[in-house]
């Protein structure tokens, strides 16, 4: 295969670090730049002390310079308050225009229509190809729900005339967008957030695994709604004296400490367990010994965690956010409130059969969710 220095896939995504390696962020672009150059693609990041083990799974291209304010924020991995530069944004899409031929951009942390456009006219003004894509990652939510107006089909035009595809990640949001917008339907694509390759494994039978419910994601995170699965816990622990509840992810002493003196005010400390984050090998092991994984967030386009769960072969409970809906269309698990999430515990924990067969159901959904062959979806050849 001819080699040339644009060869290659680019994202720009300032404040990535090692927490984003298993995610979308590094796995995506790494699977289409396999696809098309069988390499690894190219990340372009601002520095932090972060970025060890991310380097590892794709090239990383460092640019700007270290924000020291940053730090704390990456240590606990609470990316809500992490400083970042609409400037550095914009800059770092003209580099990424002498890096590779595609340029794969988010909704975050900048203009990504200014982000595209700078990219584009760089490397046409070399007399370069350019192609860019843009995962929404949930921000079509509100509009994917309206029929959009002659007018605004104008406005989008021009809005995406630079993005060449735009991946959306849940299923309903991207039929309703084929439906309502109907004018961005050559650029649609449907791609959902895929769980690493290793959760393709064998799996442990249902009937063999603990008593246990899980949690995993940043237990102090609002958005992933740890407190409502807790104070679930707290109602409804007694009833179920054989069961273990499991919270996986990073979380502040202060806030463990918060729960703990709760659960020991209600004799049930023995029945949590706190264990921390975990790295891939260890949360594909607390998969495979936890019956239940829960997931109680408020908001999510996801979660990544709901693929995990069902390749690993769990029964899922989850709150009516990202495609959860839309995957336990017509089985049980689905919960709209905090008192229905203790009725739907306390009713898979009782009745064995019910969980079983719900993870054999979901499975069958998930066979594909690899992200080698979705992005197969992405109708784009290779390009220099």
């Amino acid at each position: 295969m001819k080699k040339n220095e644009t060869d290659n896939v680019v994202i720009v995504f300032e404040p990535a670090s090692d927490v984003h390696w298993m995610k979308d962020v590094v796995q995506l672009p790494n699977a289409f730049a396999q696809k098309l150059y069988n390499k690894n693609a190219i990340l372009i990041a601002r520095p932090n002390h972060s970025q060890i083990e991310i380097g590892r799974h794709i090239q990383i291209e460092l640019f700007g310079k270290h924000l020291n304010e940053n730090d704390a924020f990456f240590k606990k991995s609470d990316y809500s308050k992490i400083v970042t530069d609409p400037q550095w944004y914009i800059n770092a899409c003209k580099k990424a225009a002498t890096l590779g031929a595609v340029l794969i951009l988010y909704p975050f942390y900048g203009n990504a229509y200014k982000g595209a456009r700078q990219f584009k006219i760089t490397r046409w003004l070399k007399g370069r190809k350019a192609i860019v894509i843009i995962k929404s990652d949930g921000t079509l939510l509100e509009r994917s729900a309206q029929k959009v107006s002659v007018k605004q089909q104008f406005k989008d035009r021009l809005l995406y005339f630079f993005f060449d595809k735009i991946i959306c990640e849940n299923q309903k949001i991207y039929e309703d967008m084929l439906i309502n917008n109907p004018h961005l339907n050559s650029k649609l694509v449907f791609i959902p957030n895929c769980p690493l390759d290793i959760y393709h494994g064998k799996k442990i039978p249902y009937t063999e695994k603990a008593n246990k419910f899980l949690f995993v994601g940043r237990v102090d995170d609002k958005e992933k709604g740890a407190d409502i699965l807790l104070n679930t816990w707290l109602k409804i622990a007694n009833q179920l004296p054989n069961w273990k509840l499991e919270i996986a992810g990073p979380c502040s002493k202060e806030y463990q400490e918060r729960w703990e003196e709760k659960f020991i005010d209600n004799r049930i400390m023995d029945s949590v367990i706190w264990s921390g984050p975990a790295g891939p090998k260890e949360l594909v092991t607390k998969y495979n010994h936890a019956k239940i994984v829960v997931c109680s967030s408020r908001k999510e386009s996801g979660p990544i965690v709901l693929s995990e769960a069902i390749l690993s072969g769990c029964a899922f409970i989850g709150t009516e956010v990202g495609e959860i809906p839309f995957l336990l269309k017509g089985l049980e698990g689905i919960i709209d409130s905090e008192n229905d999430m203790g009725e739907v515990m306390l009713k898979f924990a009782r009745n064995e059969s019910l969980g079983e067969e719900q993870s054999k159901r979901l499975l069958l959904k998930m066979k594909d969710r690899t992200w080698g062959k979705q992005v197969e979806k992405i109708k784009i050849k290779r390009i220099k």
